[in-house]
């Protein structure tokens, strides 16, 4: 068998918590080998050993047939191995050229940038991931996400890339991109023998691109098994360690009264004249494709960007929500689907990102009351079944589920009326999806009105009690969610 990179017995910790433990896994040249595992299993830190931004604590990484040290991400990157993360690294305000080259053009007799020889290296490049049509000299912040993937791809191959890891890629494209994305990888290992490690919650893209799988649990290997003898139920259970049960709580069986009422909302060339209504204890899904105006309207009910017309009742009465921080003293909170971005504080620990919106509940006599706040943020932690070392580890050490279930747990120290989630499960394992599933419908029965923003139909049909659909910034109608199908949701958002 002719391997690209053969890892044995390795093992990674971060304090007590053994991230990956004792693991050996070979992958083949020319072969695209899936690894999935719940979030916190141990395959993001699994890759970074293997592309040096984390060096192991014991075992061996032979690559090519040698022991691999590598010092930093830039060596391994030069012996061709390439990373395309979820949350893309590249530098926004220079050009695709220097993104791929930076520190690397090829210089002329006087030592000086070579302009002409830097734009054809790149032309042949971006002809080769498909992007034959995009200027060597535009700014990388012009062009699209897929754009942007597809960037990092022609950097590794700039490298001569051997081996390619692919972390959660598809997270923020269309159907389209991905497709596109899946031809451009099935080239590369079909026409340049390329390995690839691809990572993936979605296990329907498993099936569409992998040769195997890899399951990880618990920093260790489950099984790897030939995607032609798996199934999808055998990999949640080789995943999860359990039947997974219902993937989506039971819907609401009767509606209360109104918390939320939007008359004909407005933002200048986002979305035009919106009304719904949101009721306590409802799940009201936004659904749409990308670039609908579903998160735009979600923030201009929040305060976050300036509405230019219709109208906000909330309680009965008419508001002007003009900034989050008046949202979110009334009563309303927005969790963004950008958690590491828009949500999160990564430099705070744990318990300074769960109190962080509430912090004017623990205070008497102005002073903190640091007893309640540990009360409190222990409460929710279990409550949400977050997985943490303790209070004071730092959150950007958390898998993205254990992320998003620190967010949901600020949401409920304001205890909000009104709660707008934002592609809640975007990035994360189905098990986690499942929990956080039924902790937004225990939240909803409680008595919050909830708003939900998903880009996957099957998750915006589960929880939904209503569906509104938008289309191009246009309101196109809201559906009984006990009755929808994807056909009727889909027909509605693409029309």
């Amino acid at each position: 068998m002719d391997r690209v990179v053969e890892l044995i017995d390795i093992s990674k910790r971060f304090g007590r918590v053994a991230a990956v433990d004792s693991l050996t896994l070979g992958i083949n040249r020319g072969e695209v080998h899936a690894l999935v595992g719940e979030n916190g299993a141990g395959k993001t830190t699994l890759i970074k050993m293997i592309s040096g931004a984390y060096r192991p604590d014991s075992g061996q990484i032979v690559y090519n047939g040698n022991t691999a040290r590598w010092r930093s991400v830039h060596q391994s990157m030069q012996h061709g191995i390439g990373v395309v993360y979820q949350e893309l690294s590249g530098a926004l305000n220079i050009s695709v050229a220097q993104n791929i080259y930076v520190d690397r053009e090829p210089r002329n007799k006087a030592k000086l940038i070579d302009w002409k020889e830097l734009k054809k290296i790149t032309l042949d490049l971006l002809k080769t991931v498909g992007l034959q049509n995009v200027s060597p000299f535009e700014k990388a912040r012009n062009l699209s996400v897929a754009e942007r993937q597809l960037i990092e791809i022609a950097k590794a191959l700039s490298f001569k890339a051997q081996l390619l890891i692919f972390d959660e890629p598809t997270a923020s494209l269309t159907s389209k991109e991905t497709e596109n994305l899946f031809e451009i990888i099935s080239r590369l290992r079909r026409e340049k023998g390329i390995a690839v490690i691809y990572i993936s919650h979605r296990l329907q893209e498993i099936f569409r691109i992998a040769d195997r799988v890899s399951i990880m649990r618990d920093g260790r290997l489950v099984d790897t098994l030939e995607v032609n003898q798996a199934t999808a139920d055998i990999l949640v259970r080789k995943m999860i360690g359990r039947e997974i049960g219902k993937q989506y709580p039971d819907k609401a069986k009767e509606t209360k009264e109104e918390v939320l009422r939007v008359e004909n909302l407005s933002c200048k060339n986002l979305f035009r004249k919106v009304s719904f209504n949101l009721h306590k204890g409802e799940v009201l899904c936004f659904a749409g494709l990308v670039g609908a105006g579903r998160t735009e309207l979600a923030k201009a009910i929040y305060g976050a960007i300036p509405k230019t017309g219709g109208k906000v009742y909330y309680l009965g009465k008419e508001v002007d929500i003009d900034s989050p921080k008046k949202a979110i003293s009334m009563g309303i909170f927005y969790l963004s689907e950008d958690r590491d971005v828009e949500g999160i504080f990564p430099q705070l620990n744990i318990l300074q990102n769960v109190i962080s919106a509430g912090l004017g509940r623990f205070v008497k006599n102005g002073i903190l009351s640091w007893k309640s706040i540990r009360e409190v943020s222990n409460k929710h932690v279990q409550m949400l079944d977050i997985k943490i070392a303790s209070l004071q580890q730092q959150i950007s050490n958390l898998s993205g589920g254990n992320k998003q279930k620190v967010l949901c747990a600020r949401a409920l120290c304001i205890k909000p009326v009104v709660l707008i989630i934002d592609e809640p499960t975007k990035g994360i394992d189905v098990g986690t999806k499942a929990e956080i599933h039924q902790q937004i419908r225990n939240l909803a029965d409680q008595g919050t009105g909830i708003i939900i923003i998903s880009s996957e139909l099957t998750e915006v049909i589960g929880m939904g009690d209503r569906i509104l659909v938008m289309h191009e910034g246009n309101f196109k109608g809201i559906i009984d969610g006990h009755s929808a199908t994807e056909e009727l949701v889909l027909s509605k958002a693409i029309l």
